[in-house]
């Protein structure tokens, strides 16, 4: 037997249980779960689509598999785009629970660019990022480890977004011991472990070769610097964008004449474009205004700029969700936080705790009716009508 046939047949037999396992965990979550339950269902099943999705890219084909994934052909036809921030909220939630047995806290700053990345593209970076992770986990000892977001453009490093030559930046630190003097590029050669402490920390020495290589494929970079104050080790990931990876912010502001004859004004926040017009359609026949904005960081810039009677929230976005943001309204307007109603889908579910934690007034499920929608927004005009009063 071939070694292709090998490997074919191994992964095959690894996809068996896998798929059993992920057809296991979505009937366990149809019982209903608390919401510390469903936090690590969604984490178990977050694994095991990313080991699915491994055992497609080693298939030892060209091409793609019949549903337009890529099996190794970085140029292979994608079937989905992802989100890149959600990629590494995604692959930070994996190694939390072993952070948080070592005691470790993993920041992340995700920055305010939401960028799309190809299916080939999204699976480097998520191995490359896991590798600097559990990397920065085995060296950490009691420091912390901090991962940091952000889109740089190629020339000058300022924010012109415009042209084609920006970069996906993810930098990853730790705070333990470091990398041994002068060792630097040869970091990334095979079983090299370049840690002060690789002994106690074991490992083969392939992970940071093996992600650089499979970077390179894809036009990008990973590299080491040592830190400014000398504490831990600093690693760099650079993806090379394209135009369309880059999601432009949406920023649609209603008129001043508009606001004041409204009976509420309202701001939208919703990634997806059919959705905001659709909102935005159906709340100015309600004769409400509108400002109609595509991100969080956006939405969260405009609290110091202008004023609300209500907020209609996607609940899954780039950047931030629903649920946080309506606890960073609560958390600045106090008493007298205007109401939000929270759009989602209609398979989720949310308890009463939740929901009242985060100051959300109303649920609104997808595919909105604009009946059940008008009825919901009913505390909107009250909300204007009482600061009218002079009551809020």
């Amino acid at each position: 037997m071939k070694s292709e046939e090998r490997l074919s047949l191994l992964l095959h037999d690894l996809r068996t249980p896998l798929s059993a396992m992920r057809l296991t965990a979505d009937l366990i979550a149809e019982d209903g779960l608390n919401d510390r339950q469903a936090q690590r269902m969604d984490l178990m099943v977050g694994a095991i689509d990313a080991l699915l999705d491994l055992t497609r890219e080693l298939e030892p084909t060209s091409g793609d598999d019949g549903e337009g994934r890529s099996t190794g052909d970085p140029h292979a036809p994608e079937a989905r785009a992802q989100d890149g921030a959600r990629l590494i909220r995604d692959v930070v939630a994996l190694f939390q629970a072993r952070a948080d047995q070592q005691d470790v806290a993993i920041a992340v700053d995700e920055g305010r660019d939401a960028v799309r990345l190809n299916g080939s593209l999204s699976r480097v970076l998520r191995r490359t990022v896991s590798v600097l992770l559990d990397n920065a986990l085995n060296y950490a000892g009691s420091g912390d480890v901090h991962v940091s977001v952000a889109v740089v453009a190629k020339a000058d490093e300022q924010r012109d977004l415009s042209g084609d030559a920006a970069f996906l930046q993810v930098i990853v630190r730790d705070h333990g011991p470091g990398v041994e003097p002068g060792l630097g590029d040869g970091l990334f050669k095979p079983y090299v472990r370049g840690g002060l402490s690789a002994e106690r920390a074991g490992g083969q020495g392939l992970g940071l070769y093996g992600a650089r290589t499979l970077l390179w494929e894809h036009g990008g970079e990973l590299s080491y610097r040592a830190p400014v104050d000398g504490s831990g080790a600093v690693f760099e990931v650079s993806v090379p964008l394209a135009p369309e990876n880059l999601v432009p912010v949406v920023c649609d502001l209603a008129a001043a004449e508009d606001i004041s004859r409204g009976c509420g004004h309202v701001m939208i926040i919703d990634d997806n474009g059919p959705n905001r017009q659709l909102l935005s359609a159906v709340l100015q026949s309600f004769a409400h205004s509108c400002d109609v904005v595509g991100e969080v960081e956006t939405a969260l810039t405009l609290l110091d700029q202008r004023s609300y009677d209500g907020f209609i929230v996607d609940l899954h976005m780039p950047g931030g969700n629903g649920i946080a943001f309506a606890h960073a309204l609560k958390t600045l307007e106090g008493l007298n936080t205007p109401p939000v109603l929270l759009v989602t889908a209609g398979s989720e579910t949310f308890s009463e705790d939740t929901c009242r934690e985060a100051g959300i007034t109303a649920i609104v499920r997808k595919p909105v009716d604009p009946a059940i929608l008008y009825e919901a927004t009913e505390v909107v005009r009250t909300y204007r009508e009482r600061i009218r009063e002079g009551v809020l």
